[in-house]
């Protein structure tokens, strides 16, 4: 009787805490309760922060997270082997794009299960452009999406992220936030026959 009783209780509690996390928006898929963002995700006060949350953001499959590390003006150019094969492929989008892409990726009823990101530095550059700080980050990548019916997306090709100033928006206490303004997907210089996968036609099958 006790046994029982006690198995009850069990199954009301999972009820009860399945209900508030319903309530309050969380999902498998990473959530991004206002009272738990801060503690998610490093603020972009400098560009490393910037790709981190970027990472994390990939990780959560956030679409929000992910739009905000990038400028109002930001333009993602495509890998140019993935121009190259499909004459209707553009070279580039902008932001609006990407979030849409995102969206639809990282949906509920999408067919992606899971994501894991890993983000290598591999070269950094500087530059002074008209009173401006720009910085140019060149990532070693491995993404990896698992899809629902058992398959899996991998990408390796290096991604150039270059970075600056955000000047649409500032921190709480009106410090300098980081955003990237341009992303390109690098060809790299040989792939593996018959193997062909990069960011751009990973995004490009969500757009």
């Amino acid at each position: 009787m006790r046994t029982t009783a006690h198995r009850l209780a069990a199954a009301a509690l999972t009820v009860l805490l399945a209900t508030v996390l319903s309530l309050s928006g969380c999902s498998n898929r990473g959530c991004t309760c206002p009272d738990e963002v801060e503690h998610v995700y490093p603020a972009r006060t400098s560009p490393e922060n910037v790709l981190e949350k970027l990472r994390l953001a990939y990780v959560n499959m956030d679409v929000d997270a992910y739009v905000d590390c990038l400028a109002e003006e930001f333009v993602f150019h495509l890998n140019p082997c993935d121009v190259g094969i499909d004459p209707e492929m553009p070279e580039s989008w902008g932001k609006q794009d990407e979030e849409d892409i995102h969206e639809a990726m990282f949906a509920d009823d999408s067919d992606v299960e899971g994501v894991t990101l890993t983000l290598t530095t591999a070269n950094i550059e500087f530059e002074w452009n008209a009173g401006d700080s720009i910085w140019r980050y060149t990532e070693a990548s491995d993404l990896r999406i698992t899809l629902t019916y058992y398959l899996a997306f991998h990408a390796s090709t290096p991604q150039l992220f270059v970075l600056a100033i955000d000047g649409d928006r500032a921190g709480p206490d009106g410090e300098e936030l980081w955003a990237i303004v341009e992303w390109y997907d690098l060809e790299e210089e040989w792939h593996q026959l018959g193997v062909h996968c990069t960011w751009s036609s990973i995004k490009a099958l969500y757009r």
